[in-house]
This record gives structure tokens, sequence and C-alpha cells, in this order.
């Protein structure tokens, strides 16, 4: 998946973490390996120890680990609702321009890039406060009118 150039740290354990995660999906691409079976798939693909851990639990990457766990329709149904969030932020940003809206806007596009390293949306105490900010952001009310 990640193709490596003169120079690259090719041993990145991130890196390394996104790879095995391609290679599940490629070998699972309609169901992926089943909710919460990426720990234990992992341990196939990477017998080895990477960065002092036997196994991981997920890819660093909420997109591959969607990707590997719940296969394509997973993966574009978590781009969906992602999509739909960041939309429906901006949206409310473009027609009310308060702080509410602007962080809503801000925070889900920060959210969305923040998880090319992380899987936070799997996080229930990230997901719900991203949730809670996209719901205040687009449904307060600003107590004055905006031009």
């Amino acid at each position: 998946m990640l193709a490596n150039h003169p120079g690259d740290r090719v041993n990145w354990p991130i890196r390394r973490l996104w790879n095995v995660a391609w290679h599940i999906a490629q070998d699972h691409p309609a169901t992926g390996v089943g909710l919460g079976r990426y720990r234990e798939t992992f341990e196939r693909y990477h017998p080895e120890r990477l960065d002092g851990e036997g196994t991981w639990g997920n890819a660093h990457n909420v997109y591959l680990h969607q990707l590997a766990e719940r296969g394509l329709p997973g993966l574009l149904t978590l781009l969906v609702v992602l999509g739909t969030l960041l939309a429906g932020a901006w949206r409310a940003e473009r027609a009310r321009s308060d702080a509410w809206s602007l962080w809503a806007a801000t925070t889900t596009a920060a959210f969305l890039v923040m998880n090319f390293t992380e899987v936070a949306w799997q996080t229930e105490q990230v997901a719900t406060f991203l949730l809670f900010v996209w719901l205040l952001g687009t449904s307060v009310r600003p107590t004055r009118e905006i031009l």
C-alpha cells in the first residue's frame, strides 16, 4: 500500500500497522474480518513484535481500521456518516457564522484529519464529544441576528 522510497523510514510502526490493515482488507474486501477481530487477525499478518508489542488492537487509522474490520461497505458507511456531519457543520457555519457553528465545523474537520493516525471514532467519549459539539453548532441559534 505504501510505496517505499529512498530515505523513507519504512520501519515506522504506524506505516507497518497501516500495511497490515491494508493487507487484511485486500483479503477480506466485502465483509472485513468482523467487528472487534482486528487484534486477533493482526497476529496472523504480523507475527513478530512491533515496537515492543506482540499484537495491536487497531490500525491507528480509522479509515483503514474500518476497511479491515468491516470491509468496503463499512468504510463507505463511515465516510457517508462523517461526510454528512462535516457537510452539516459547514452549512450551519455558512448560514449563521456564529461561534457555535464555527466550533462545530472546525472540530469536525480536525476530527476527520486526526483519524488518519488514530481511531478516535471508535472511542465512545471522543465520538460523543464530537456529536455534542456538532449538535451545538448546528442547532443552537445565535442570540442576535447575523448579517
